[in-house]
């Protein structure tokens, strides 16, 4: 399986001209981890780490595996319709519109090695539709010990409201990144406290009107 990994990973970053410390870099990984794929070293690699790597050449995962010839872009895992399972996309952030003005995403997304989850759980315990819903890794350690860098995050794209508050997915101009949102009573306009649960980092105001909310964090997991 780490040789299968390693000659297929090394095909695609040869035909894409990336580097593996660049390929480590647009994955948010080590360039150790990156290097022991290529190197063999790593009989049993992390799921959750392939998948960024998955993502962030955009292959399928499978094809990374061996379980197929193709490594077109992804797209083509979905539930049966009658499953009790539906398949919630995620978040892709090389690639950002610098202007969100003009109604433009900033970010690219696809259907890219979904998650399952049951449809049960989001009606009832998320309270919310799969259309709604999106994936999306933490990259950095600025919302730390809450979240951690490398943990994913599911996000309500129905809920932009900062009341009452909670972690919100939001576009800064720069990229895609999770922050605390706290909004500030008897502002005119309304505005919110940007906070990081992290202390390094310093907290900001920002008026509403001038932020992209994607949505609301409703659910994370974590690799130990």
């Amino acid at each position: 399986m780490s040789a299968t990994i390693a000659n297929r990973l090394k095909k695609v970053m040869a035909q894409q001209h990336i580097s593996s410390m660049e390929l480590a870099k647009r994955a948010g990984l080590k360039p150790s981890f990156v290097y022991d794929i290529l190197n063999g070293k790593s009989a049993n690699p992390s799921s959750v780490k392939l998948v960024k790597i998955a993502e962030t050449l955009g292959i399928d995962l499978y094809y990374l595996l061996g379980k197929e010839e193709s490594h077109t872009t992804l797209g083509a895992f979905q539930a049966p319709s009658d499953s009790e399972f539906v398949a919630i996309s995620t978040f892709i952030q090389d690639v950002l519109s610098k202007d969100f003005s003009k109604n433009e995403k900033p970010f690219l997304e696809k259907q890219a090695n979904p998650y399952f989850f049951r449809k049960s759980w989001i009606r009832d315990r998320i309270q919310s539709s799969p259309e709604h819903l999106k994936m999306l890794f933490v990259r950095s350690d600025d919302m730390e010990p809450t979240l951690n860098q490398g943990d994913i995050v599911l996000v309500d794209t129905s809920k932009k409201n900062p009341t009452p508050a909670g972690l919100f997915a939001i576009y800064d101009g720069i990229g895609i990144t999770i922050k605390r949102l706290e909004f500030i009573s008897q502002t005119v306009p309304p505005c919110v406290h940007v906070i990081s649960d992290n202390t390094k980092y310093s907290h900001y105001e920002r008026p509403v009107n001038d932020m992209l909310i994607i949505g609301r964090v409703v659910w994370f997991s974590r690799e130990l």
